[in-house]
């Protein structure tokens, strides 16, 4: 075991760094006389200090989220992806890549699933001068099939339509009416200018 000593002085000369500086230890213990020597630049031994600009820059995490470049859900009835762009603003480009948000997103539209359905033409309601054609327009879930009140109504398509046939006689032939209701509706009048004549 080595005898506890006070702690040392070191005392550096002034003059030049070529001189060894002596290191003082307290008057209890003259035997001992250590001595230090500094060692020359070139040595080495000697590793000088970095500096700050040879030290590596520290990792950034500087991310930038750019709007989404495309704002809608990537479906319109049901799931899908919202994307976004998520670029590194760092000029030395070392950002973290385990801090980077993700690119995309879930998200969900049920806008329209909806739609408008329709069957096809009839057939003219008269085989000769003006009629009419109809047919079936429903609102229906295009997945489901299902039938629904979601549709926009300025897109809901015409259910009827004018005809035109080639031109009627004279005489109306009750039998050329195609449309049930109005041949009833002709020979009710047919019916009343015969029995007037009598």
């Amino acid at each position: 075991m080595f005898p506890s000593l006070p702690f040392p002085h070191l005392h550096l000369p002034s003059s030049s760094p070529s001189l060894s500086p002596r290191l003082h230890l307290p008057s209890s213990s003259p035997s001992l006389s250590p001595r230090l020597h500094l060692l020359p630049l070139s040595s080495p031994f000697f590793s000088p200090p970095l500096s700050s600009s040879s030290l590596p820059p520290p990792p950034l995490v500087s991310l930038s989220l750019l709007p989404p470049s495309s704002p809608q859900c990537s479906s319109d009835c049901g799931s899908g992806v919202r994307r976004r762009t998520v670029r590194c603003t760092n000029p030395q480009g070392n950002c973290d890549p385990l801090s980077q948000p993700a690119d995309q997103e879930p998200c969900e539209d049920h806008s329209k699933c909806y739609e408008w359905k329709t069957g096809d033409w009839s057939k003219c309601s008269s085989s000769c001068g003006k009629g009419l054609q109809s047919r079936v327009v429903q609102c229906m879930h295009r997945v489901t099939g299902r039938h629904g009140n979601d549709c926009p109504v300025v897109f809901r398509p015409p259910t009827y339509r004018p005809c035109h046939q080639e031109a009627c006689n004279d005489k109306v032939n009750v039998n050329t009416i195609t449309s049930p209701r109005l041949g009833n509706i002709v020979c009710v009048c047919l019916c009343r200018e015969q029995e007037s004549d009598r």
